[in-house]
């Protein structure tokens, strides 16, 4: 992902080199972002402190959104790396490959500065891996209770978060928190299906003790 983003980048500052004062483009793509589509983490920080014509923040300007995105957004990549690192074993098998990939494709939906809703399509493909690794014949049984409920907090966060967005602005109070709260409603949903596909790689105890590691100071 990395050799993919910076390779053709570093090749076109080679061919055009007046294309870099166009840089800032690139830069403003990680500035803070309260858009009530974005459903990454960026958004979910953003419209904590940041109001929009369609949400009023929950504590306005009382912190800066974008040390608070990065922080968490590395703990994201650092758990998911750290869930494929401790898993690098099952990534030789064909089932633990498919969940790898799953799991970091939903990781990097999740942490993308601003993922719209409806890119949070490229989710079924992650879903079909999952299905193809641990349910082939397509039968659910094969998830335990746990992930069938985790399966089903990202399928019930993606009918229900159209619904938030039929609210218009209100004005600041307990009604207006809680939309905004909802209104990262298929993130949450993403980061159960994250969640899920983690303990397909790993015991679920040591999934726990790599996120609690990712964010601890």
């Amino acid at each position: 992902v990395v050799a993919g983003f910076v390779v053709p980048l570093g090749l076109a500052a080679v061919a055009l080199p007046n294309a870099a004062l166009d840089s800032g483009k690139l830069v403003a793509l990680f500035r803070p972002d309260p858009y009530f589509t974005n459903q990454s983490i960026n958004g979910f920080v953003s419209r904590l402190v940041e109001g929009t014509d369609r949400m009023t923040a929950l504590a306005p300007g009382a912190f800066d959104p974008a040390p608070v995105v990065a922080i968490l957004t590395i703990g994201l990549a650092g758990a998911t790396v750290g869930t494929l690192w401790r898993a690098r074993k099952r990534l030789r098998t064909t089932d633990g490959l498919a969940v790898a990939l799953a799991l970091t494709l939903v990781g990097a939906t999740a942490g993308a500065p601003k993922t719209s809703f409806w890119n949070t399509a490229l989710l079924l493909v992650a879903l079909g891996l999952l299905l193809y690794a641990a349910a082939p014949d397509l039968n659910l049984g094969a998830l335990d209770r746990v992930e069938r409920r985790l399966l089903l907090t990202w399928l019930a966060t993606a009918f229900l978060q159209p619904l938030v967005w039929i609210v218009g602005p209100l004005p600041p109070g307990p009604i207006a928190g809680l939309v905004v709260v909802l209104g990262s409603l298929s993130l949450y949903g993403n980061l159960a299906l994250w969640w899920l596909l983690g303990r397909r790689l790993l015991p679920s105890e040591i999934t726990a003790e790599l996120v609690v590691a990712s964010v601890r100071p």
